[in-house]
């Protein structure tokens, strides 16, 4: 990993990050199938485990937190037996969370069935209405506390009713009037609800929703792109591209930003999003410029296709940990630390980036080494969210 690359990776840790957004809970349901059901031409799936893992923001919260970012969260989940596990897996990593309750929506779950390590079918509970004028106020007085004291503000839009129009428009106007940097994650079509923000990423598809046709080479995607940004006041747009890279598109600076994406196998990998969105505001935090934080950005969201190979329908852990774990190796500075999961569901070797020994009992040893002061103190942030995130992963063992 080229040396600037790595400097600006180490600096982005411990700012302060603020999250608002749809938090979900993802649940996979494991098995094999050998057999069609005799009630009609479909397989019979044999659990052999389930796993729960926050997803939506909750994934964006959870690499800011292997980090070592302070990482602040306000969301609304509903009042159910979901929400205590998605409340209770946040408590895990470390997450300053402030949870609004709806008891007139279910908390989002997501179910996908695995069968022979290939997804068969996902089940999707939720209500998609936006939220009411009540829950509206009580999410953005609760945001701008946040908000004062955040260097970087990522708002991740799933457009499941919780972002809406209203809130977008006081939370933005808010934090441009205290200089703070704004990363949204767009799901939704209509780019107008983020009229005013830094930095807006969609990936190819959601952009081509956004302009209405479809936009195969770069001049069909930068020349549209620059039209959004004028149109709607972005600083930038930020368009990933899978296996093709990213470009970067500025307001004020007519040269384009290309790169090329560090995994050449890419595929439909769930949250390498969440991981390009957690390193832009990591890096807007620590005032590093908008090119070097999109390099570094670059190598972070590869990340999950060389963690998963093939078996790309989650990760447990995260992929900015391992990102930050080759730093220091390229560093020499510590010994790295690995979980080795049951290679039967198609993971091995995730590291994790802080200097110590995990085994199956948690986090064994802490390794200092000639770690300099500056140093310890920014991995000592870092500690408790490794022991919950092992914990985590211990129950994939």
């Amino acid at each position: 990993m080229p040396e600037k690359i790595s400097e600006n990776i180490l600096s982005l840790l411990n700012s302060r990050i603020f999250c608002l957004g749809d938090l979900m809970l993802d649940r996979y349901i494991i098995g094999t199938t050998n057999r069609i059901s005799p009630e009609g031409p479909i397989p019979v799936l044999d659990v052999k485990k389930e796993v729960k893992m926050l997803g939506g923001v909750g994934n964006v919260v959870r690499n800011l937190s292997t980090l070592a970012t302070e990482t602040h969260l306000v969301s609304l989940l509903g009042n159910d037996i979901n929400s205590k596990e998605v409340e209770k897996k946040l408590d895990q990593i470390c997450v300053n969370k402030n949870i609004v309750k709806d008891s007139n929506r279910p908390t989002i779950t997501k179910s996908r069935f695995i069968a022979n390590n290939q997804q068969i079918l996902r089940v999707d509970k939720e209500k998609i209405i936006p939220i009411n004028k009540n829950t509206e106020k009580k999410i953005y007085e609760r945001s701008k506390k946040e908000i004062l004291n955040a260097d970087a503000i990522i708002i991740s839009d799933y457009n499941k009713g919780l972002v809406t129009d209203y809130i977008l428009k006081k939370i933005i106007s808010f934090s441009k009037k205290n200089k703070k940097p704004i990363i949204i994650d767009p799901k939704s079509p209509d780019f107008k609800k983020y009229k005013g923000a830094t930095i807006v990423t969609p990936n190819i598809k959601e952009l081509e929703k956004a302009v209405r046709k479809k936009l195969v080479s770069e001049h069909e995607i930068i020349d549209p792109s620059r039209k959004l940004i004028s149109k709607f006041n972005f600083n930038y747009l930020l368009v990933t591209r899978g296996k093709f890279g990213m470009i970067l598109i500025s307001k004020k600076n007519k040269k384009i930003v290309k790169l090329d994406a560090e995994a050449k196998e890419v595929f439909d990998v769930s949250g390498a999003g969440d991981t390009v969105v957690s390193f832009i505001a990591a890096g807007l935090a620590s005032s590093l410029k908008i090119e070097e934080v999109v390099k570094s950005t670059m190598v972070g969201g590869a990340t999950l296709t060389k963690l998963l190979g093939t078996s790309a329908w989650y990760a447990p852990g995260s992929s900015i940990a391992y990102v930050v774990d080759s730093v220091l190796n390229d560093h020499n500075r510590i010994i790295p630390s690995s979980v080795y999961l049951d290679g039967e569901y198609g993971f091995s070797d995730i590291c994790i980036g802080v200097p110590c020994v995990i085994g199956k009992n948690g986090v064994e040893k802490i390794i200092s080494l000639d770690l300099n002061n500056e140093e310890k103190s920014i991995f000592s942030k870092s500690v408790d969210a490794v022991k919950s995130m092992n914990e985590s992963l211990n129950d994939h063992l």
